[in-house]
């Protein structure tokens, strides 16, 4: 009798980690993705207290007592942390990106950013790419203020789009640039909305300078520093922890768009960030 020598087919990964390297070194896990039984779904490692003066306050990407799940614990989650997609359009290791899409979206949200704004996205972090990339698609006007070795990395992410990714600016040219903006807007000033993600001296500098009569300034994941603000400004400090209501938000920007999928890549490649599989 012939006999199938054929080797088999190896199953793909069903589980993946979105995990990020903390300043010791150590990796952290972010979020779960899994398939079971033809169901993919999304669950967040860090479940928000829900008790908390920042949860209270609906700020859950600031909470203080996280509670952590992982995906090999018995007990499953709460269902409105849960939530479902189609790997069709989504592939599950792309999905786990989810929960470093999320706390932009959060950002931009908080922020009232809208199409035809103005943002600027400062600071040297990977994040600020991904973030000022997000703003983009969303209609914004995004230009990336920050350290040199992002404009590269920024041209890698929009080589496809430069029509409608973001703009990079050398923090020397951000008023040159503050002022172009002006100049195209019919009434000569245009809604303006700053991002910082460093807690570097001179980007904090650079933001400041860009503040006029109704700029917003949201603070994410970094320590803002306040000397010299406006009494009356406007200002959002916001953690990076991922709110459970911007989840499915963030599953569809990544089923949708490019753009936003080549950010993420952009940040795996900096080594901030690592997708593993889980046999």
């Amino acid at each position: 009798m012939p006999h199938d020598l054929a080797p088999a087919e190896t199953p793909l990964p069903t589980r993946f980690e979105l995990r990020t390297r903390g300043d010791d070194g150590a990796w952290t896990t972010l979020a779960t993705v899994f398939e079971r039984e033809g169901q993919a779904s999304f669950i967040l490692a860090d479940l928000p207290c829900g008790e908390c003066g920042p949860c209270r306050r609906a700020l859950v990407s600031s909470c203080v007592n996280p509670q952590r799940w992982t995906a090999m614990e018995n007990q499953p989650p709460p269902a409105r942390y849960r939530f479902g997609f189609d790997t069709a359009r989504l592939p599950l290791a792309t999905a786990a990106w989810a929960a470093a899409v999320a706390p932009l979206l959060e950002a931009i949200g908080r922020a009232g950013l809208g199409p035809g704004d103005v943002s600027f996205w400062l600071g040297s972090s990977p994040y600020a790419v991904l973030g000022a990339c997000l703003a983009a698609v969303r209609g914004s006007k995004a230009y990336l203020c920050g350290h040199p070795v992002l404009e590269a990395a920024l041209a890698n992410v929009v080589a496809e789009d430069r029509e409608q990714g973001p703009r990079f600016v050398a923090l020397g040219a951000l008023d040159e640039a503050a002022l172009d903006v002006s100049r195209g807007s019919p009434s000569g000033f245009a809604e303006r909305h700053v991002f910082v993600l460093d807690a570097d001296a001179l980007v904090w500098s650079a933001a400041t300078n860009l503040l006029v009569p109704g700029t917003t300034l949201v603070s994410l994941g970094a320590a803002p520093a306040l000397a010299g603000l406006p009494e009356d400004a406007r200002l959002f400090t916001m953690g990076t922890r991922c709110n459970p209501d911007f989840a499915p938000e963030a599953l569809a920007a990544l089923a949708t768009n490019a753009l936003v999928a080549r950010a993420c890549d952009l940040l795996r490649a900096a080594a901030l960030f690592e997708i593993a599989a889980i046999p």
